[in-house]
């Protein structure tokens, strides 16, 4: 099973299921993640349905393989593609950063 699924109310187009990929988001940042915390319930079990993430009293974190996934399956580099032109990753200031490997 994929880490992302597919969104069964549109079988036409291909749309990807964005609790999944918030979930995958919000446990890559903060690693451990408390239960009342994740944005999506649904999201969350189904990653720990298919071995992408574990629970430990209260605690929701990725495993080995929802690391990768988070990383590399597919929509996530575009997720992280827009993440990184908001400017959001680790407070990176892109123009600042450009100016800088220019001079």
């Amino acid at each position: 099973m994929r880490a992302v699924r597919r969104n069964p109310n549109k079988p036409n187009r291909p749309k990807w299921n964005v609790c999944d990929q918030e979930e995958l988001v919000q446990m890559f940042r903060a690693a451990m993640t408390w239960d009342g915390n994740h944005c999506s319930k649904d999201g969350r079990d189904h990653l720990l349905r298919n071995g992408y993430a574990y629970r430990v009293e209260g605690q929701t974190a990725l495993t080995g393989k929802g690391k990768i996934a988070a990383l590399t399956c597919w929509p996530m580099p575009l997720v992280w593609y827009r993440e990184w032109r908001k400017g959001r990753l680790h407070g990176f200031d892109r123009r600042s950063d450009q100016k800088s490997a220019t001079q």
